[in-house]
């Protein structure tokens, strides 16, 4: 008896490898499909034709594959391709990313919300419930009526782009929301996806930096991922370091750790590290001491690479001005700058309560905002001397929606994700993975946040603790 309970449990654990390994390659293959852009040739429009297969797919796979199908916007189509520095090299190229596409030189989000009806379509009964009201006031209403009454509702081109984060945090929440009450996906499952697409984006950029280092006989650094879901390396991370108990099979979870934590720094985002760290602090108490010993080796293991002159993080020490004082006006001039005549803009129209709204601006008649360039703002920007967003969630929060409607926001984080204390009884693995997104809350509430793509991954993850907070679960 024990041990066709022992073969069970075995049974069932290799099947959960098996599809892991399975939906990995799925998502990976994608990946690299979709990244590529015309500077490969025919090759080119090989992905272009698979892309094109993908969005027809949306009338026509099973409505059972309509999560995979969705996740594959997520985890397989990368919505940044090219860095300011090779568009300066190499201008615009086309990638075969459904965030890129632009057949006529239609906005992109078009494709996006021409997906998503498809998917509503096809679901025909959708979970709606009060708090989309709740975020169509906040992030939609809102800043339409301040837009108006400050004038900058006359460029409708930056008002719809600010107006995009409301309307695909409202479109996500509706699809995910449904896909979750058909009761047909169980958590596990939804586990498996998210480890295998997180899992895709770590080894294709620990390909990527691979490849780097190969191709150079010197060691540059450069930016791998310019795509909003390298929060994922936070997933595998957290995944991991939970995951880790006194045996053999926790050195792959050492192993995981280790990579995500190479390819943080080589990203050179200062603000993933930041709420890497912000993250631990939202383990339960029992973690504690483990999140302690895991900073304290990380510490040592940051300090050694410094001390052994690793470029990578040579580079984001300095960039995070550890050895130079909280001096935020060195650490990143034009993000100080930047929120100063924020400031400026927010006293002049008295916009601290409600915000300046959609498609505001402000200019740099006060503070000059000197050497700039694409990596800071857009070249319209530049051009014009008007700047649209900052660069740390916070400052642009309450520049766009005021104290009133950031408040709002985190209201609404803490009564929808029902963050108060509720007592549910979880397996291990499902635990481990209701810790992992608590300690993703910090990164998806702020940094995902400037592109569609971003926007709907938070949907997608507040949807998943929606379920795993919900009285009746489907394991």
């Amino acid at each position: 008896m024990n041990m066709k309970l022992y073969d069970e449990a075995k049974s069932e654990n290799l099947n959960t490898s098996s599809l892991i390994v399975l939906y990995f390659l799925v998502f990976l293959f994608g990946r690299i499909i979709f990244s590529v852009n015309a500077s490969y040739g025919i090759v080119y429009y090989f992905s272009f034709g698979m892309l094109l297969l993908f969005i027809v797919s949306t009338m026509l796979v099973p409505k059972k594959w309509l999560l995979v199908h969705s996740l594959m916007l997520l985890f397989s189509h990368p919505d940044i391709t090219q860095s300011s520095t090779d568009v300066g090299i190499d201008g615009v190229l086309p990638s075969a990313s459904i965030w890129q596409f632009s057949a006529f030189g239609e906005p992109t989000i078009l494709w996006i919300l021409s997906i998503f009806l498809i998917y509503f379509y096809r679901f025909r009964r959708l979970a709606i419930d009060p708090y989309l009201l709740y975020v169509f006031l906040i992030f939609l209403l809102l800043p339409l009526v301040t837009s108006t009454i400050n004038g900058f509702a006359i460029d409708m081109g930056r008002v719809i782009t600010d107006l995009k984060f409301g309307v695909i945090l409202i479109l996500g929440l509706i699809f995910f929301n449904s896909i979750f009450a058909r009761g047909d996906k169980t958590l596990a499952f939804i586990l498996i996806l998210i480890l295998a697409g997180s899992f895709s984006i770590l080894f294709y950029d620990l390909g990527a930096l691979l490849i780097n280092i190969l191709q150079r006989s010197e060691y540059r650094f450069a930016n791998l991922s310019m795509d909003v879901s390298k929060i994922l390396t936070l997933f595998v991370f957290y995944w991991s370091m939970l995951k880790i108990k006194l045996n053999l099979k926790s050195l792959i979870y050492v192993c995981l750790m280790i990579i995500s934590l190479l390819l943080i720094f080589e990203y050179q985002t200062r603000w993933l590290i930041l709420t890497l760290v912000a993250g631990v602090f939202f383990l339960p108490g029992k973690y504690i001491f483990r999140a302690g010993l895991l900073i304290a080796g990380c510490i040592a293991l940051i300090v050694a690479l410094y001390l052994g002159e690793n470029q990578a993080t040579v580079l984001m020490i300095n960039r995070l001005n550890v050895f130079g004082g909280l001096d935020l006006s060195t650490v990143d001039p034009t993000r100080y700058f930047s929120i100063l005549n924020a400031i400026e803009a927010l006293n002049e129209k008295n916009g601290w309560l409600f915000g300046m709204g959609a498609g505001s601006y402000f200019v740099d008649s006060q503070n000059i905002l000197s050497h700039l360039t694409t990596a800071a703002y857009d070249q319209s920007s530049l051009d014009q001397g008007k700047y649209y967003r900052l660069h740390d969630f916070f400052t642009h929060s309450i520049f766009k929606i005021g104290i009133v409607g950031s408040a709002g926001y985190f209201y609404f984080i803490v009564s929808y994700l029902k963050l108060r204390a509720t007592k549910i009884a979880y397996s291990q693995d499902l635990q481990i993975f209701m810790y992992s997104l608590l300690c993703m809350l910090p990164t998806l509430v702020t940094f995902p946040t400037y592109t569609s793509k971003g926007v709907l991954l938070t949907a997608f993850f507040f949807s998943i603790f929606k379920k795993m907070r919900s009285p009746t679960l489907a394991y």
